[in-house]
């Protein structure tokens, strides 16, 4: 009997719901967003996909902590999602502010703290 805990990041792609959406909605409906810089790990559907039946085939057990290779800024991703979307999206500093007061509460400390795994360099 072996047994893997996976601890994925926030995952993104075709069908994923969570965060991500919250991302998309904003590169939607807003022409400009804070230019916060923070630093978070993400993984790609396919990728954690691959990932999991990677760890299947192989029987491994133990923490997996899977992610993208590169660290994603919310902001540089709110853009980017906007950019595949046909929109500009500018990003101000001057809304730095009111991202440190969001961040006294739980929804804004979700989508503009830093929440990353170390990358483990074998």
């Amino acid at each position: 009997f072996r047994l893997a805990v996976l601890r994925p990041p926030m995952v993104y792609g075709d069908g994923c719901k969570g965060n991500y959406q919250s991302l998309v909605k904003f590169a939607k409906l807003l022409p400009f967003f804070p230019d916060y810089r923070n630093k978070r790990s993400m993984i790609h559907v396919d990728r954690l996909c691959w990932y999991v039946k990677e760890l299947i085939d192989s029987c491994v057990d133990g923490l997996g902590l899977p992610q993208d290779e590169e660290y994603v800024c919310t902001c540089h991703m709110v853009r980017d999602i906007a950019k595949e979307m046909g929109k500009e999206m500018k990003l101000w500093k001057i809304l730095n502010p009111a991202v440190s007061l969001a961040k006294l509460l739980p929804v804004g400390k979700k989508a503009f703290g830093d929440l990353y795994y170390e990358k483990n360099e074998e």
